[in-house]
């Protein structure tokens, strides 16, 4: 018996193992655990030993995952296929008749010739030390052996496309034509399974539809629970993470009652493997190697929990909080990554993590169920903070680098702060700052950040409206390819301080040049009936002026910067015009200020 923790995972390899020196036999199981997206249901039942060490189906009696109600297997004539290659390696396939609750693949045994006792009874051998792998996981390989599936390609698409012309003697004999070796021919039986046998639902949910004979299998190529290959049954899902599973990593959701077969040096008690925690295929799929913390039951310090995940390469990662990607700080590392998670009430919440990997797709790698006795009140984290939150090796890739501030939260006490980072050749970056109080609205919210661009460096001034929590997100687009621009990441800048009240800043135009500098007013709303003083850095322009009520011309002064002042005596606007080209005549706009009621 073998208790599963992931009803529906099952590795070939805790079943057998088909390099000459390790073979292992399969054994039944259970489960009380949610199943794994990633692999087909589970069947009540089990695999029970013989006397000449063929395994073979039996069901238990009692309910089966159907509903129906299940008795005692009676011995029927059954029909075995038996090939053997020339080094002694057998091949067995055996087909229960019609109430023997058949099955497509009924057993498949791969095994050296079996060892004979003393009594003449003939059983695999039992595994020996040899056939042990170290626990916990090394992390230097997801397989119990050497392995590189590129090696499976051409025999991949062959068995894929083979079709069936008569009956089971005569498919076997097609798939087995182009495997040369053991490991071929297991992988030859289950790639083809993988894709011409489904799980077929309304079959599993019609008690008196019982498709399951291999015939009409073959001809129906649907089967359910009671249908699928007894020990590839678990394989039928196209998920290569099944297929010789590094022993460590089976551990985790089978624990057969014989320790032997766990394969592990040194074995692990069922205490250890009911404590431990249970991780999905697609965790090790994407590419992850261990997470915290490893229990599946969390609870928060303070109002807070912490989960870290180590990756084996840069990945991207996002997660949901019941449902909802919010009341989190999710920031990305170069081999993994750290959330911190803020519950807004007490309550039981359930926690996923998804990551993208080498596809295009996120999926869920991990599942906790956080436990939050008392919410920190004081952190209200905005509904606009997205993830992932701070820079990182993707905000690299995306062109932003060496950043002023490289964590992901910044605090400023008088409301203002300045972040700078370099920017790659050709790449534009836009920035907006949130925040879930007003006055910031959708037309202010990139007022309150002034852009600077030196050579191939930008820096963002920000001035908070008021005291709180902002997202200053990031965008970037490259500056020869139409379309929108892009998010990459976004910084949380918290302020205490009640007294903060910031104005925006002026208004910019698209002729505000990539170098040029503003140095005064900062402020993009002037005190009315006011010398106003200007100093700017502007390169690549003839002339430059104010122009209010009147017009005041602007000075090239010896260090390079034009300088004045202009009366806001009757205004309500204000604007900083430069004539590019002193050849031409026509001013263009490059700042705007509001100028205060009188």
């Amino acid at each position: 018996m073998e208790l599963k923790k992931d009803s529906n995972a099952v590795s070939i390899d805790m079943l057998l193992i088909v390099h000459s020196e390790k073979r292992r036999a399969a054994q039944g199981a259970h489960s009380d655990r949610p199943a794994d997206p990633g692999a087909p249901p589970q069947r009540r039942g089990g695999l029970q030993g013989v006397g000449n060490g063929i395994r073979r189906w039996q069901k238990l009696e009692g309910n089966d995952l159907c509903g129906n109600l299940v008795e005692k297997q009676h011995a029927q004539q059954t029909q075995v296929i038996t090939s053997y290659d020339n080094q002694g390696t057998q091949l067995t396939v055996e087909v229960h008749p019609r109430d023997a609750m058949p099955q497509l693949f009924k057993k498949f045994s791969l095994a050296k010739r079996l060892q004979v006792d003393k009594n003449g009874n003939t059983r695999p051998r039992q595994p020996g030390g040899k056939d042990t792998h170290a626990y916990p996981w090394d992390r230097s390989s997801l397989k119990s052996m050497p392995l590189d599936l590129r090696q499976f390609e051409k025999l991949d698409t062959y068995a894929s496309q083979v079709t069936v012309k008569s009956g089971l003697e005569e498919l076997v004999s097609d798939l087995l034509q182009e495997a040369h070796s053991d490991l071929e021919i297991v992988r030859a039986i289950w790639i083809w399974i993988c894709h011409h046998i489904e799980y077929d639902i309304e079959a599993a949910q019609e008690k008196d539809r019982q498709a399951f004979k291999p015939t009409a299998i073959l001809q129906t190529q649907k089967t359910n629970c009671d249908g699928y290959a007894g020990l590839f049954e678990r394989m039928c899902s196209y998920n290569e993470f099944y297929f010789l599973t590094h022993p460590a990593l089976f551990i985790e959701d089978h624990f057969p009652d014989n320790k032997n077969w766990q394969l592990l040096k040194p074995p692990q008690s069922l205490r250890q493997f009911e404590n431990n925690m249970y991780h999905k295929s697609e965790f090790y799929n994407k590419g992850m190697l261990s997470a915290q913390p490893q229990t599946s039951v969390i609870k928060t310090v303070n109002g807070k929990a912490t989960v870290t995940i180590e990756s084996c390469a840069p990945t991207l990662f996002m997660f949901m909080l019941n449902g909802k990607q919010e009341h989190g700080l999710l920031s990305l590392r170069k081999n993994g990554m750290k959330l911190d998670v803020y519950p807004p009430t007490a309550g039981t919440y359930k926690l996923q993590i998804f990551a993208k990997g080498n596809s295009e797709i996120y999926s869920s790698v991990l599942e906790y169920t956080l436990k939050c006795h008392c919410a920190d009140m004081d952190v209200r984290l905005p509904a606009e903070l997205h993830q992932p939150v701070g820079p990182s090796w993707f905000s690299e890739q995306m062109g932003i680098t060496k950043p002023s501030h490289p964590e992901p939260v910044i605090y400023t006490s008088d409301g203002r702060c300045s972040v700078s980072f370099g920017v790659e050749e050709g790449i534009s970056v836009l920035a907006s700052l949130h925040g879930d109080d007003g006055p910031v609205t959708e037309e202010t919210q990139r007022r309150y950040i002034f852009q600077l661009h030196r050579e191939k460096q930008t820096e963002l001034k920000v001035q908070l409206p008021h005291a709180g929590k902002f997202a200053l997100k990031i965008f970037v687009k490259k500056r020869q390819e139409p379309g929108n621009y892009l998010f990459v990441f976004n910084y949380l800048i918290c302020c205490t301080n009640t007294k903060v009240n910031w104005p925006v800043f002026p208004e910019s135009f698209g002729n505000w040049g990539v170098d040029n500098e503003l140095l005064e007013p900062l402020s993009g709303v002037l005190p009315a009936n006011r010398n106003v003083p200007f100093k700017l850095k502007l390169h690549g322009v003839a002339k430059a002026l104010v122009k209010g009520q009147d017009t005041w011309p602007l000075t090239l002064s010896p260090e390079g910067y034009w300088e004045g002042s202009c009366s806001t005596v009757g205004c309500r606007e204000v604007y900083v015009m430069v004539l590019e080209n002193a050849n031409h005549s026509f001013y263009s706009y490059i700042l705007k200020y509001q100028v205060n009621a009188q």
